[in-house]
C-alpha cells in the first residue's frame, strides 16, 4: 500500500472482508467506541505492536479493529492478555494507525514498557546492585521514548517540540507550519517529567 500497489485502501479492505467472511468498518477518529479510554480496553504495548484498536465494549465481547486478519500471534496474545470473547473487524490501514496513534500517543508502547520497569524496581527495592542495573535500564528506556517523540517530530515536520510540565501533566506540542499543535500523551507520562 506505501507504494501505490493499491490506489484505494477502502475498496481493498472491504473486498477482502467480504471475502474473508469478516465485517468491515471504516474508524471514526478518534476512535475508542467504548467511552473509556483506549488503554483501559487494551494495554498500549499489545495494541501498537500488533496494531489493534479497541472500538465497541459490549458485555458480550469487545469489538477490535485490525488490517491484518491474518496475524495469528496478534489474535492469540489478545485473547490470552483480555480473556474474554472478541469480534474481529477489518478497517482501513492508515485509518487504524492514525486513530492508534490519537488515541494512545506518542510514544506509548515505550511509556508502558518504562512504568512497569519503574513499578517493579519500586516493589523490589531490596538489592542496591539490582536496583543500580534496573536504573540504567530505565534511562535506556526513557532514551527510547524520547526518540519516539523526535521520531513523530519528524514525520509531522515539526520545527519545534515544546514538553511543558503541567501542575498534574505533561503537555507536548509540535511547531508545524507556524501552529503549534498539541500531541496525544500516554496517561501518567507526568510520572516522567524529572527524566524527560
Amino acid at each position: 500500500m506505501d507504494a501505490g500497489v493499491i490506489p484505494d485502501e477502502t475498496r481493498f479492505f472491504k473486498a477482502l472482508a467480504s471475502r474473508l467472511g469478516m465485517d468491515f468498518t471504516e474508524i471514526p477518529v478518534p476512535a475508542g467506541g467504548s467511552g473509556q479510554p483506549l488503554h483501559q480496553c487494551l494495554p498500549a504495548r499489545l495494541a501498537l505492536r500488533h496494531r489493534l484498536l479497541p472500538g465497541r465494549d459490549e458485555s458480550a465481547a469487545l469489538e477490535l479493529y485490525t488490517y491484518d486478519p491474518f496475524d495469528l500471534e496478534a489474535r492469540q496474545m489478545a485473547g490470552q492478555t483480555l480473556n474474554r470473547g472478541l469480534v474481529w473487524t477489518l478497517a482501513p490501514r492508515t485509518q487504524v494507525i492514525e486513530a492508534l496513534r490519537q488515541g494512545y500517543g506518542v510514544g506509548a508502547e515505550r511509556f508502558e514498557e518504562l512504568l512497569d520497569g519503574r513499578l517493579a524496581t519500586m516493589e523490589n527495592d531490596a538489592l542496591k546492585q539490582e536496583v543500580t542495573v534496573l536504573e540504567d535500564n530505565e534511562e535506556a528506556t526513557v532514551m527510547s521514548f524520547v526518540n519516539q517523540i523526535f521520531s513523530e517530530a519528524i514525520r509531522e515536520r515539526a520545527t519545534d517540540i515544546h514538553i511543558e510540565p503541567l501542575e498534574s501533566d505533561v503537555r507536548i506540542r509540535y511547531r508545524v507550519d507556524g501552529a503549534l499543535n498539541e500531541v496525544a500523551v500516554p496517561p501518567n507520562v507526568r510520572l516522567l517529567q524529572n527524566s524527560l
